[in-house]
């Protein structure tokens, strides 16, 4: 092990501004060097070379103004918090009048019209089907009135990126989660298929290439999957994926 250690650099300079800062420049060369591992002094053949500046490139590629100003970071962040914008140069704004719509782009909010009958204190929750996924929203509460003979729901969602889900206003099926339990097995709704009798049914493998058509009672889970409530034993294999194509087998 070399427990060997570089002596410092000593410098002798007077008090005249051009030494103060020629000494100046050279601790910040030591102070980098320090931090590449080298002795002090080591960077000082490639930090005090005189070269001249280096030229740009002939052709630069520039893009529209526009284009560039859009790409940066606080403008489309910006936009991205925009979801709308009545301004027009000139324009006389009327007292309540709306400009500008912003949203919070981690903050996702839905309103859900229910018609049938439903115990208030028992919903617990609801999910949001988006293309094969689901989004869980929390349950925030619902007014005493009925409005326009439904009861509105009011949920949410709190999660980075949740406000950009959707866009503003579009309409959605909600699946409001109950506080009660009912027993079954979730299936995917890709499993469930009708038959000539149009009764929802589901296909069981029994065999090697065999398969056997078992009707079903379900129910809505989370938008994305169903609750299958009679018709199915434990054990028994369900078609989950291609169901709608062995119905097409005769």
């Amino acid at each position: 092990m070399n427990n060997q250690r570089s002596k410092p650099r000593i410098l002798t300079i007077d008090d005249t501004p051009a030494n103060l800062q020629m000494l100046a420049a050279a601790l910040a060369r030591d102070r980098l060097a320090y931090l590449l591992g080298l002795e002090p002094g080591g960077l000082d053949a490639r930090l005090t070379d005189v070269a001249d500046v280096p030229l740009p490139p002939a052709d630069i590629a520039v893009a529209d103004p526009a284009s560039l100003l859009r790409r940066r970071p606080d403008i489309r962040m910006a936009e991205r918090r925009l979801a709308a914008s009545n301004a027009v140069v000139g324009q006389v704004v009327e007292p309540r009048e709306l400009i500008f719509e912003i949203i919070d782009p981690d903050s996702l909010h839905v309103e859900a019209t229910a018609y049938d009958p439903l115990a208030l204190d028992q919903v617990a929750a609801a999910t949001v089907a988006l293309g094969e996924r689901s989004v869980l929203l929390s349950y925030v509460g619902a007014p005493r009135r009925l409005r326009e003979q439904a009861l509105p729901l009011i949920f949410e969602n709190h999660a980075t990126g949740a406000g950009l889900t959707l866009p503003l206003g579009q309409p959605l099926k909600v699946q409001v989660s109950m506080k009660s339990t009912v027993r079954g097995m979730p299936l995917p709704m890709a499993a469930l298929t009708r038959n000539t009798a149009n009764q929802v049914i589901v296909w069981i493998k029994t065999q090697p290439e065999r398969f056997e058509a078992r009707a079903v009672q379900t129910q809505p889970l989370d938008g994305v999957q169903v609750l299958v409530s009679t018709g199915l034993k434990s054990g028994e294999r369900v078609v989950v994926q291609g169901a709608s194509l062995i119905s097409q087998i005769r």
